[in-house]
């Protein structure tokens, strides 16, 4: 019996210098050879000695064709966990707008009760969503300050004053919330600042090609359709030019607020009086002076013609507001 467990020692040492470990199918010559201990299996090399030590069995490195995963563990076929755990991030970005778009319709038209939304779960439920596109989508409304968040009161819609207005989408937001005549001076005030002086700006640092995309903006307003659409949309395409020729990076991302109020405001109006709101050849006159202002590089007459054609504009719509 001695000289059979001696045979097994030199074959399974020879295995190892060879292998590194003992194969799966020489496993129970082992168990067979060493009857006294049949739970024992070889285990490492002890490291000091260079000599294989008795105890759990090892496991292989790596499967036969090497690139499989360990003998003896259950894992996964590759790729099952990225297919069902990895989101689509488009889709998500998409349910996320979707759900802000309703909770702002819900704000706007003051659906929750005492200002104060129902809690996570219900809102996942009610949208159809995860509570995690719900979370996100209640942290954008709280980073731009329309909800704020507080232990024992829940989630609050903060008042309509205090959100995020420099935002161009909260700016829709907060112009369809209060189409008052208040709110509308407040946005003549703040074009005020961004308007006129783009224009004197755009007057002394306006390359040739932008010059010539500014007159060409102009006269694609002069030749627009009278309807509401098209002339709007020529209107806005020859501000955002001056603005965008100003030069001023601050005046270009504060012009981008004010056409989103322009538009909402337009929009409002429309709506109120049932019909199309066009613009009147006065102003279309205004917008010329402005831009053969800036032609002659003549920033102070370009300021000047700008707030002449907004207080001439902001009256008319305050007039029809009311």
């Amino acid at each position: 019996m001695n000289h059979i467990v001696k045979a097994c020692h030199v074959t399974i040492r020879l295995l190892q210098r060879i292998d590194g470990t003992l194969p799966n199918h020489d496993r129970p010559l082992w168990g067979v050879c060493c009857k006294s201990s049949p739970s024992k299996g070889l285990a490492e090399k002890d490291g000091k000695r260079g000599r294989p030590t008795y105890g759990a069995p090892r496991r292989r490195i790596s499967s036969r064709s090497g690139s499989g995963p360990a003998t003896g563990d259950a894992q996964p076929e590759r790729g099952v966990f990225s297919r069902e755990q990895k989101m689509n991030h488009g889709y998500e970005a998409s349910l996320v707008k979707r759900v802000v778009n309703q909770l702002v319709a819900g704000i706007i038209n003051g659906e929750y009760k005492d200002n104060v939304l129902p809690p996570q779960i219900l809102l996942s439920q009610k949208h159809g969503v995860s509570r995690t596109i719900m979370r996100e989508a209640l942290s954008i409304l709280i980073s731009r300050r329309m909800l704020d968040v507080r232990p024992k009161t829940g989630t609050r819609i903060r008042p309509a004053h205090e959100w995020l207005i420099i935002d161009s989408e909260v700016a829709d937001w907060r112009l369809r919330a209060l189409p008052d005549p208040d709110c509308l001076r407040r946005l003549v005030e703040f074009r005020a600042l961004v308007d006129p002086p783009a224009a004197a700006l755009a007057a002394t640092r306006a390359s040739r090609h932008q010059r010539i995309g500014i007159n060409a903006a102009f006269q694609r307003l002069v030749h627009a359709s009278p309807t509401e659409t098209l002339q709007a949309a020529a209107e806005e395409a020859l501000l955002t030019a001056i603005v965008d020729a100003s030069g001023d990076e601050i005046l270009r991302q504060m012009g981008s607020v004010v056409r989103v109020g322009i538009r909402t405001i337009k929009a409002t109006l429309r709506t109120q009086s049932q019909g199309v709101v066009r613009m009147p050849e006065s102003q279309i006159s205004d917008y010329g002076r402005v831009v053969r202002a800036i032609e002659m590089i003549d920033a102070e007459s370009a300021r000047s013609a700008m707030s002449h054609t907004l207080e001439r504009t902001a009256s008319m719509w305050i007039e029809e507001a009311v």
